[in-house]
């Protein structure tokens, strides 16, 4: 008895937004190269599966874009220049006639020197190196030097502006995670249901094809799709044990 080529379930629902489209990038490419016209699929059909592609790409790239706003750009360049006159004071304090507060500035300078060139790292390393940068400064006996030199309300403002910071790209990151959530609820199951279609005409075509070239041609196109599918699914898996991995690392408590 005839083996007959099915196409195999490809668990792209559960795909995150990036996957998915990339997934059925390739598919497009796939069938759109062999041709479209023999395995009966409609012009129609096959604009339509485009078009919701080209959608949830332009959605990606968009929630990749959506990171820049004036107002997380102001918060960065307050946060910058308080941490350039901060470093400054340190430095100019190195130069104090009075021995106390020369002591205390060669004491943060050393503690400061490893967070030489912190306005200009990039925003998110800059927030996280901050964090540590106040959390050091505040140490009871760094505190001391900090008063000495005059400096507490300048650290507390440095702490202020990199919590205001990291708050607005929160709420940026939140805003924009919504957006896209209700906006691939749209078009996901589109594109889904523009796949099973096609799908479903290259393996009603196969099964009725009585031409055994024709039939050959699309049975290896079936191979390939099924290929393409394996990968997309193992690529899928790896992503989500590699996620659940690091997410386990970072909730290990210390030792």
């Amino acid at each position: 008895m005839e083996e007959v080529k099915k196409i195999n379930g490809s668990n792209s629902a559960n795909f995150l937004n990036a996957r998915h489209a990339h997934f059925h990038s390739l598919v497009y490419k796939m069938i759109t190269e062999f041709g479209i016209e023999k395995v009966n699929i409609s012009p129609a059909l096959s604009e339509e599966y485009r078009s919701n592609i080209d959608i949830e790409i332009d959605l990606n790239n968009e929630s990749r874009a959506f990171v820049e706003t004036p107002q997380l750009a102001e918060a960065d360049s307050e946060r910058d220049a308080i941490t350039v006159y901060l470093f400054g004071a340190i430095r100019n304090a190195m130069l104090s006639p009075v021995l106390q507060a020369k002591a205390a500035g060669e004491a943060l300078y050393l503690l400061i020197r490893p967070y030489t060139g912190l306005h200009g790292e990039a925003r998110d390393r800059q927030t996280a190196k901050t964090e540590g940068l106040v959390l050091d400064l505040n140490k009871p006996a760094n505190a001391t030097h900090i008063a000495t030199i005059g400096q507490t309300e300048t650290v507390a403002l440095l702490d202020e502006k990199n919590k205001t910071y990291q708050q607005i790209k929160n709420g940026l990151t939140n805003l924009r995670a919504v957006e896209d959530l209700e906006a691939s609820k749209v078009v996901r199951p589109r594109t889904d249901a523009n796949y099973q279609s096609i799908t479903n005409y290259i393996f009603a075509t196969y099964l009725l094809a009585t031409d055994e070239t024709k039939k050959a041609e699309i049975a290896t196109l079936i191979d390939h799709l099924n290929q393409l599918i394996a990968e997309q699914k193992t690529a899928h898996k790896q992503s989500q044990a590699q996620k659940t991995k690091k997410t386990s690392s970072e909730e290990k408590p210390a030792s």
